[in-house]
């Protein structure tokens, strides 16, 4: 099996694992893993659910402003994605998901500190600071988005969700799991001690 081949089976796996972790529903969130000079991402209207190798589109790395037309368009956040790429070379792979604990952190502009939780501080390894609410899908998400993304492994959206990256998709997909936990015993650390605080 030739390099193309196990990135595209990864794609798919990974793809899936998102979807069974109840990290996305429907046909939310997208993902993308770098060979060479370019990506490979999930085409546009595919559910990861379903989503075969064919569904996997490339894109040049230089192509942060192309226009795309006809039956084969990438994701909408391809360029948060390609963003991602540019600012972090030592990356091979973006994870886009939309869970629910994550997402409420973002609605609440809420940060998580790198320590937060045991998996979160031996997977993500830095601070996973919060994007403000921007239009999903365009330019200058992907420019807010990069700007965090060069210094944290993992960036909390407001009101979309979260991206993670890592040198494999593995290590995006176990970042994105870690970055959920953390924000669901975040929220429910804080209802518990509201409930403490009034009893």
């Amino acid at each position: 099996m030739n390099k193309k081949s196990i990135i595209l089976k990864d794609l798919v796996n990974f793809g899936k694992a998102c979807y069974g972790n109840s990290l996305i529903i429907c046909g939310g969130g997208n993902i993308s893993a770098k060979a060479g000079s370019k990506i490979y991402i999930k085409r546009e209207g595919v559910s990861l659910q379903h989503a075969a190798p064919r569904d996997f589109m490339p894109i040049s790395i230089k192509e942060a402003s192309a226009v795309f037309t006809g039956n084969f368009r990438p994701s909408k956040e391809f360029r948060m994605h390609l963003a991602c790429f540019k600012v972090r070379p030592d990356i091979g792979a973006v994870i886009h998901t939309h869970p629910v604990f994550s997402t409420a952190m973002g609605n609440a502009s809420r940060s998580l500190l790198k320590d937060f939780t045991y998996e979160l501080k031996y997977t993500m390894n830095s601070e996973v600071p919060c994007v403000k609410n921007i239009e999903p899908g365009t330019g200058v998400l992907a420019e807010e988005v990069g700007k965090k993304i060069k210094n944290a492994n993992g960036v909390i959206l407001s009101n979309h969700g979260i991206v993670t990256v890592g040198k494999t998709l593995e290590e995006a997909f176990n970042r994105n799991l870690a970055l959920e936990r953390a924000a669901k015993v975040y929220i429910l650390t804080r209802i518990l001690r509201f409930i403490e605080s009034k009893t």
